[in-house]
């Protein structure tokens, strides 16, 4: 009870700044002592104007009283006060130098009240004792009123730190001084006393206001000091998780190091020792020795990969960045898996694209590769497409579409994580699941950004967006413009389907200006398609996506017109479908065709709407190009 009872005063002494019903009693007992402590030393910062001031008035007192008072009366009271002074100035110099002075706080609230509690008495002494020795004199009551009320405004400020001293101090020493002027009749004395407690209940409110403003500062304090105290173990805490993360991978690299050596060594000795049983080994265990060779071989792939993710989780695969030939680095990588792709039986197409792109050709060699390595092993029947367009002339989107098992959406987050296999790829293909952890890493270190698109059943499209080379970025623009203002004329039959009756006809007027014969249709109808075999040559078909409800889509249009013709037609198709959206469909429809059809069946060159005349103009001549190579 007792306990409720000094919470509940120290709650309206501050206002109910630091107290909390859900705090225990020694977390209330921990914070009030470092309220009091910090109260009591913005009393002290305070302390020397008060003494000051209480100095002075005690000298202006005897200086201006010593005819009319009493003298021994008076070098008493003056030696009560230096006594007081003496007690104020001993006071501030022990709590500075006391160590433990937060354990102590109590005894030197007690002091301090002590203080407070003299001080008080020592001007109301001299309020009651004065003021009777100098009778009617009153230009003496008005020294000796006034240095009362001086000093103890002066003092106020010092007090209002803690309020319970201002309270004593105040009441101590004004109290003695209204008393005396109601005793004395008259209306002038009773208008002074009215004034002085007026005065009085002003301090006391001023003193509240001023005691917030401290409990302000001492939380703001108290909070800035927790802040500091926990950043500076959060710093700590992450210097040593920092530590503890380099000396871990200096282990890990050093092991890995060691393992290099150790476990390529008996693989190395397997692998001679295998060569020799096939070659001179008995015809009845040739079996045997081949699946134990594949066996080697497979566990050989595992160490590389395991070393690798280790080299580049580790950080100690290098980054050699430089401008590269993008065309001649995905043509190398096409000469190297269409024979592996066509042994498969997949058709492997590359959609390559002049341009300088700023990165580490071995690193993206890597993951391309990588990348490639996977779409193969997971499709079973149709393409492979390697595809680099351009994105706003400042970036490049290198794509491997596989027409394959296709992943499930919630298994898309993890197909990235080391040792993870898809549900839908574990019966199609041997594998580890570190190919594309190995791709992940690759990207992150190189800063490129690496997307998936996939539907199970449908296959999987990914895109790696690597940034163009600064000076090509100047030369794509400059080529940019010398195409807007250099159109050519066309010698070629092109096939329009549109839906939209405007643009289809401002787009035949377009392309018969540049000199084409154009066939156009509303959308891909037996009358087209008979119009189409019929017809001696067909140099492109230019489509919408969208042809409508019910209707077929423009992939599908340009398929039935290259199955119509039989050959593979050049094709773009012009939209404003996201061209995502289109690859999808393109691996869709490419997973249910037959080997003749997919044969003819090529991605079309996707254009967004809306798109410029010479951009349209540049793209079938480039067509007309590919074509006649």
């Amino acid at each position: 009870m007792l306990g409720w009872i000094k919470a509940q005063w120290f709650r309206f002494v501050t206002n109910g700044a630091f107290y909390s019903e859900n705090m225990s009693i020694a977390q209330w007992r921990r914070r009030h002592s470092r309220v009091l402590v910090r109260q009591i030393l913005s009393s002290l910062k305070l302390q020397p104007v008060s003494l000051a001031v209480e100095i002075a008035g005690a000298c202006v007192t005897a200086m201006f009283l010593w005819p009319v008072v009493n003298p021994i009366l008076l070098v008493f009271w003056l030696l009560l006060v230096g006594v007081h002074f003496y007690g104020a100035i001993d006071f501030n110099r022990r709590f500075w130098a006391d160590r433990y002075r937060h354990a102590r706080i109590h005894f030197w609230m007690k002091a301090w009240m002590v203080l407070a509690v003299v001080g008080g008495l020592i001007w109301a002494l001299a309020g009651m004792t004065f003021a009777y020795n100098v009778g009617n004199d009153s230009a003496s009551q008005v020294i000796l009123f006034s240095v009362i009320l001086t000093v103890t405004f002066a003092s106020w400020p010092v007090y209002a730190c803690w309020l319970p001293s201002l309270v004593v101090f105040t009441l101590c020493s004004i109290t003695p001084l209204v008393l005396r002027l109601a005793l004395i009749f008259g209306w002038s004395r009773l208008v002074i006393a009215a004034l002085l407690i007026t005065v009085v209940v002003f301090m006391f409110y001023s003193g509240r206001r001023f005691n917030e403003i401290v409990q302000m500062s001492v939380r703001n304090d108290q909070e800035n000091e927790m802040l500091v105290k926990r950043l500076t173990l959060e710093k700590n805490l992450a210097e040593k998780l920092r530590r503890e993360t380099q000396e871990q991978s200096r282990l890990r690299s050093k092991f890995f190091t060691a393992a290099n050596h150790d476990i390529r060594q008996p693989l190395q000795a397997i692998g001679i020792y295998i060569q020799l049983l096939k070659k001179n080994g008995d015809p009845k265990t040739q079996a045997i020795v081949e699946q134990l060779s594949k066996t080697t071989q497979g566990l050989q792939t595992l160490v590389a990969q395991i070393l690798e993710v280790s080299k580049l989780e580790t950080g100690h695969t290098t980054s050699n960045l430089e401008p590269i030939k993008l065309s001649a680095l995905l043509d190398e990588l096409a000469l190297e898996f269409k024979p592996v792709a066509n042994e498969k039986g997949l058709d492997f197409r590359l959609k390559n694209l002049d341009v300088n792109v700023y990165t580490d050709p071995q690193l993206l060699t890597r993951a391309i590769r990588n990348l490639i390595t996977n779409a193969i092993a997971y499709t079973q029947k149709g393409e492979i497409l390697l595809a680099a367009r351009l994105i706003g002339g400042k970036r490049v989107s290198i794509c491997v579409i596989d027409s394959g098992a296709g992943i499930e959406e919630a298994e898309q987050k993890r197909i990235f994580d080391y040792f993870y296999r898809s549900e839908n790829t574990r019966t199609h293909a041997e594998g580890y699941g570190l190919g594309l952890s190995i791709v992940k890493a690759i990207c992150e270190q190189l800063q490129i950004k690496l997307s998936l698109s996939s539907r199970p059943g449908r296959g999987s499209i990914f895109r790696m967006q690597l940034p163009v080379h600064e000076a090509e970025q100047a030369r794509i623009f400059t080529q940019t413009r010398r195409k807007e203002q250099s159109i050519e004329k066309l010698d070629a039959t092109v096939v329009l389907i549109e839906d939209n009756t405007p643009v289809r006809e401002s787009l035949k007027a377009l392309l018969e200006s540049w000199g084409a014969t154009v066939i156009s249709a509303e959308k891909c109808t037996e009358t087209l398609t008979q119009k189409i075999q019929g017809s001696p040559r067909i140099d492109a078909v230019i489509s919408d996506f969208n042809l409508g409800e019910a209707e077929a889509n423009g992939l599908e249009c340009i398929l039935r017109l290259s199955l119509a013709r039989g050959v593979r037609l050049p094709a773009i198709l012009l939209t404003a479908v996201p061209s995502e959206v289109i690859e999808t469909h393109y691996v869709r429809t490419l997973r249910v065709l037959g080997e003749r059809e997919a044969a003819l069946f090529a991605m079309p060159r996707i254009m967004q709407k809306p798109v410029s005349g010479e951009a349209l103009n540049e793209a079938l001549r480039e067509l007309s190009e590919e074509k006649n190579r």
